[in-house]
């Protein structure tokens, strides 16, 4: 090769890293059902530390109609602790 086909042929290297880089990206990226569907893109732990188990995403039913005693009908220990709002 030339001395000057080499800036040409490293200019042409360079567009094509350029034009792949999106797909090996996109190749790379976390599966969202691996993941209950939740975004890890911005995970800031190794995806390998996460582990599968748990309800999945939005199955913990909201309490639409709690059930409210008052503190004398609550059966609580000693030791129990308590929030109140």
């Amino acid at each position: 090769m030339s001395p000057s086909m080499k800036p040409l042929m490293l200019a042409w290297l360079m567009l094509l890293a350029l034009l792949a880089a999106p797909f090996v990206a996109r190749a790379q990226a976390p599966d969202p059902a691996a993941y209950n569907g939740f975004d890890v893109s911005a995970a800031t732990i190794p995806l390998s530390a996460i582990q599968r188990g748990g309800p999945p995403k939005d199955g913990i039913p909201a309490i639409d109609q709690p059930k409210f005693v008052t503190a004398s009908q609550a059966k609580l220990q000693p030791d129990d602790r308590v929030l109140g709002l």
